[in-house]
Order: C-alpha cells, then sequence, then structure tokens
C-alpha cells in the first residue's frame, strides 16, 4: 500500500526536468511489479496528469480532449 500511495503522491516541481521526473515515476512502478501490483495503464496515467506543474496546465487541458 505505501508504493501505491507513493505513485499517487509524486509531483514534477516546475524546476525538475521532465527526463527526470518520468525516470523518477518509471522506478516507482518497476517498484510497485516487483511487489507484483498491478497498476492499470488507465492509473498511470491519470497520476502523470495530476503530477504535473501548474506549468503545464494548458497541455493538460489539451490532453483531456
Amino acid at each position: 500500500m505505501f508504493l501505491r500511495d507513493n505513485l499517487q503522491i509524486l509531483k514534477m516541481n516546475e524546476c525538475e526536468s521532465r527526463a527526470k521526473y518520468i525516470q523518477s515515476l518509471r522506478s516507482q512502478l518497476k517498484q510497485l511489479s516487483i511487489t507484483r501490483i498491478v497498476v492499470a495503464n488507465d492509473d498511470v496515467i491519470l497520476s502523470l496528469m495530476k503530477s504535473m506543474p501548474l506549468s503545464y496546465k494548458t497541455f493538460m487541458t489539451s490532453m483531456k480532449s
């Protein structure tokens, strides 16, 4: 449960590079898969979209459409 919670609270900082953030996200997903916790693709996408900083708001809005 702890690992799944970490996925839900993961946030990208404004000054963080996208590559570094995606690497963190993939690391979290890998840890979940090692413990045999299955995370649906929809949940990964939702977590990613919720974790983006405000500067990505326009991009996220267009992705939802």
